[in-house]
This record gives C-alpha cells, structure tokens and sequence, in this order.
C-alpha cells in the first residue's frame, strides 16, 4: 500500500499560504505606498516582511483532491509552535519547542502516518497522550516552519515573478492591494496590508474545488509552547511510521 504521510505542510505550501495583519496603523494612503512599485517588489517587500515577523497565526483551510486540509497554528521565528491540523478524517494537537515536537493524534491520524495501516494496540496506548519525536522527524514538521507558508507568495524562489496589481479591497477589516498571478491551472491572490507593516494578510490559490486560503493573525504575539507533563508523553514506536 502506498504510504500516505498524516497531514504534510507540503499540501498546504502547495495549495496556499500564509500570514495576516496586526501592526501599527499609519496615515499613508495605500496609493501612496505602493506607487512607482512593480507588483513583483511589492510582494517582495511583503514576503520579506512577514518571513522577519516574530510570529504568527496562522488558520484556514485548502481542499486537494476532494479533502479538506485546515489549520489552526500559532508559531514564531525560533519555531516555536503550537495548533492544530485536520483532514482526511485525522486531527491532531502539536507542540513544538525546541528540537521536540509531540503530537497528540486521533486513531486516523496516526493510521495515516503509518501509512494506511491500523497500528496494532496504539488507540489504547495513545488514547489522550503526546507522542515525543525529534521535530525534523515528525509527520507535521514542515507545518513549523514560518518561512514555507511563503512559498505561495515567492513562488520557492527568493523573488516573486508575474505578478500583477489587483484592486485595493478590504480584508477582514483592512485595506489591503491584491497581487494576482494566474496560469492556465492555478489562479493565486496575495493580499498585501495598505498600513503598518506590509505583511501579506491572506493568500488564496487554486481554483475550482481545490481552491483554498489561510489567514494570518496575531503578528509578533508570545507563541506559549509547553512540553505537557511528563505523565501523558510516550515515546515513538515503529508501528506508527516513525511518529
């Protein structure tokens, strides 16, 4: 059977992307802000800006392939993190701190991560524990890692191509520049704040049933990552792929 990781931040990356807005309100026009720029600097100014955020929360939801994949993840510069993720059935709690994730799953989650198979004794044994890995090694690593929510925005790269300026709409309460760059099997919106800081507030992308978003909130807030007690950890085990 094919193995089949639990929820991997690469289908996010792939489908969508990143960060929201708080920061300092200012007096400049939107017009005044982003006049004389390309769209491809403006959302280089962008992405630099939130990949240099303290933190951030991210939440949303994409759909590949029929399956609906959502967030809910708050995680900081240090990679600190703390959330949740769903989809194909699973759901799991994350802690990150450190080099230490833990991971507390339900029943399809973990048989995700072992690949389809239904570990053998594990709903008793980790019914309401947190499983200790090495956080390069865990089944949701990449979904700590600030920067690859970028991806979208900077198309992998270190300078976003092809885009183009959009309308200045309003985004869950701020003004924001849409940047648009379309092809023939992927449409992506990369909504920029008009004040404060020039985060990236919202990015959508796909189109049709495999369209999604993700939202960003509460820049450059504490990300409270606590190892939980020592008495609800066990530790990982073959049966589970490795988580």
């Amino acid at each position: 059977m094919r193995r089949r990781p639990a929820i991997q931040a690469s289908t996010l990356v792939c489908a969508c992307a990143v960060l929201s807005v708080a920061g300092c309100a200012d007096s400049e026009p939107p017009g005044k802000r982003f006049r004389g720029k390309s769209a491809d600097r403006i959302a280089a100014e962008a992405v630099r800006a939130t990949r240099d955020a303290g933190s951030v929360r991210v939440t949303g939801a994409v759909r590949r392939e029929g399956s609906a994949i959502g967030v809910d993840i708050r995680v900081d510069a240090r990679g600190n993190c703390v959330g949740r993720m769903t989809g194909e059935g699973g759901r799991a709690d994350i802690i990150r701190t450190g080099h230490t994730a833990y991971i507390r799953g339900n029943d399809k989650f973990w048989a995700n991560a072992a690949g389809g198979r239904e570990a053998a004794g594990s709903a008793d044994r980790l019914a309401g524990r947190w499983v200790r890995t090495p956080a390069g090694q865990a089944p949701i690593s990449g979904v700590c890692d600030k920067r690859g929510f970028l991806t979208a925005a900077d198309g992998g790269g270190a300078h976003p191509k092809g885009m183009s300026k959009g309308e200045t709409v309003t985004v869950d309460g701020k003004e924001v520049l849409a940047l648009q760059r379309r092809t023939d099997d992927e449409r992506t919106t990369v909504y920029v704040a008009a004040h404060g800081r020039p985060y990236i507030v919202k990015i959508t992308q796909g189109k049709g049933a495999a369209k999604g978003d993700l939202n960003f909130t509460d820049y450059n807030e504490p990300v409270k990552a606590t190892p939980p007690p020592a008495d609800r950890v066990v530790e990982p085990a073959a049966d589970l792929g490795g988580a």
